[in-house]
């Protein structure tokens, strides 16, 4: 689950007690690391015979590495060619493995820099393509992504006896103004001289200008042409862009008739005013290199319409803006809310949602009253991803098996939970860089059975906190934030059967507002078995303070387990 890649150098044998029996291969999980797998030195050759499956995120091959294996690749995986200057071999290919033949792969070429100079992946055996496949393509040696202009694009060569169907390949949605056609040719000459290939031409295709919405009182259908400006709906393309402004009371309705696909959706209005969609489904598709999303720039707005994306797509609100997404969210892609690091504003997701991506807060407040608007759980690492921004549970108790990773990636800007009541956590939980802070009452329980690991920024004294922006947005040390990580009211449950917790660096339990004021909050740690381990300070009770005969204490309690 981590970035940006890893690589295999073992020379992975295959277990001899099994004799010919197969061995189990290699499965690639998480959602945002890059395995790679090169081919070994001299005299050195992979030797394992079981399968490599990408169940998720990227699984990067160079050359003959695996050109005795199976690959098989899951639904919203991606197979990633790492070698421009020579082809890349695999024994058989199998994309996706639903037998209703729903969802896509990804196939990302290496291209050379300012070129279109690339090398195909070759099939040598099985080929079997159950989902869509679309190809994208990287600036060779590095993680940029590209789909360059080319006439003829080598994309897959596999032998005669196999199905090769054009039909099945796409250009990626994250350059909708690239337009792609695939050809199935008969290769003459050369080592694979009459094998199949199928090639890619990419041209550029314009994006289209925003269109503007003019029915700013009465709202109305978004099939007639009259409510936009331009006196035209617009085309329900990924480069399409849509514009929503000054709505002239709170909740002007606005219905879609049928599905919609866009690049972005911009709403604005006054304080207290906007716009309430409802109807048809969004799909939101990727404009250009950047994410697709809904902006909210002002106002307060609604979307009770089906959202999907099928990559990662953007709840952008602003600071002084609410959007509340009450209709279903689904897709492949995760869903990232206001994605720059400070003046994000609230965002609310009540429907039941099913993107398979997982769901990142990086500034502002994520609210949910229900967990299961942060859709399905098929991922557990990272299924919510909480940067210096709040993620706040209204909800009443609950236990989930959703994963949940802090990471501010700042030292004094803390990613924050904020929790009405009890949450307990079976997934992994962690903490990537930063720090982390729980605020209300409710109860914290990490009731993960494996490794805990949190992973801080180093910092110094700590002992008071200040009120922050109401946005939910996490402030640095300079404006009243915190150096560590701390609990400032409610309870943190750690520990249970097998297992481990480990906090690198710092943890206060307690915590006390900026100005060394009499006003401090009480909070409490419970250990209740497994090993808990604190690789630096603990504080319990630093933030104490007594001037008006008031007490405020803070409680460790280790009831089972070791600390």
């Amino acid at each position: 689950d981590a970035d940006p890649a890893y690589e295999i150098l073992q020379a992975l044998r295959h277990d001899p007690e099994l004799g010919d029996a197969p061995d189990g291969g290699i499965v690639k999980r998480g959602r945002t690391g890059l395995l790679i797998i090169r081919p070994l030195a001299a005299g050195q050759r992979y030797g394992f015979t079981g399968p490599v499956t990408a169940e998720e995120g990227v699984l990067g091959i160079d050359r003959q590495a695996l050109w005795e294996n199976r690959v098989v690749l899951c639904e919203g995986s991606t197979l990633r060619l790492s070698n421009k200057d020579a082809v890349q071999i695999v024994d058989a290919l199998a994309a996706g493995t639903n037998s209703a033949g729903t969802g896509t792969v990804a196939l990302d070429l290496s291209f050379e820099a300012g070129t279109n100079k690339s090398q195909p992946l070759v099939v040598s055996n099985a080929l079997s393509l159950v989902a869509d496949v679309e190809v994208v393509g990287h600036v060779d040696g590095g993680y940029a992504l590209t789909l360059p202009v080319a006439s003829a694009v080598t994309v897959l060569v596999c032998n005669a006896g196999q199905t090769l169907d054009a039909a099945k390949f796409k250009a990626s949605a994250l350059f909708p103004n690239r337009s792609a056609t695939f050809q199935k040719v008969t290769l003459a000459g050369g080592p694979y001289s009459g094998w199949q290939a199928l090639v890619m031409a990419v041209s550029d295709q314009a994006a289209a200008d925003a269109a503007v919405w003019g029915a700013q009182a009465g709202g109305g259908a978004w099939e007639t042409s009259g409510n936009w400006l331009a006196d035209a709906v617009p085309p329900s393309l990924a480069s399409q862009q849509a514009l929503f402004t000054n709505a002239a009371s709170a909740a002007v309705p606005v219905t879609l008739a049928g599905e919609k696909t866009l690049g972005q959706l911009t709403l604005m209005s006054g304080s207290g005013l906007g716009y309430a969609l409802s109807g048809g489904a969004l799909t939101l598709a990727e404009l250009g290199q950047a994410a697709p999303k809904v902006s909210v720039l002002s106002g307060a707005h609604a979307i009770g319409s089906p959202l999907r994306g099928d990559q990662e797509f953007c709840l952008d609100t602003r600071s002084n803006a609410t959007l509340t997404v009450s209709g279903p969210v689904s897709g492949s892609g995760k869903l990232l809310v206001n994605p720059a690091s400070s003046g994000g504003g609230l965002t609310v997701l009540s429907g039941a949602n099913a993107h398979t991506g997982g769901t990142d807060v990086r500034s502002g407040t994520l609210r949910v009253i229900d967990l299961a608007a942060l859709g399905a759980t098929e991922f557990h690492a990272n299924n919510l991803q909480v940067g210096p921004g709040t993620f706040h549970y209204t909800g009443p108790a609950a236990a989930t098996d959703l994963g949940l990773r802090f990471a501010s990636g700042t030292a004094g800007r803390p990613a924050i939970l904020r929790l009405d009541s009890d949450l307990t956590l079976t997934g992994p939980a962690s903490l990537a860089g930063g720090i982390f802070a729980k605020f209300g009452p409710g109860t914290l329980r990490l009731a993960y059975p494996g490794t805990n690991q949190f992973t801080t920024s180093t910092g110094g004294d700590a002992n008071s906190t200040a009120v922050w922006p109401a946005n939910g947005d996490a402030p640095a040390v300079a404006a009243g934030g915190s150096t560590r990580s701390f609990i400032d009211e409610g309870k943190l449950v750690v520990g249970g059967p097998g297992q481990a917790f480990i906090f690198k660096d710092e943890l206060d339990i307690g915590s006390q507002d900026r100005g060394l004021g009499d006003y401090a909050h009480a909070a409490s740690m419970d250990v209740i078995g497994g090993t808990v381990t604190v690789n630096g300070y603990f504080g319990l009770g630093v933030n104490f303070k007594r001037e008006t005969g008031t007490s405020t204490y803070s409680t460790l309690n280790v009831y089972d387990g070791d600390m």
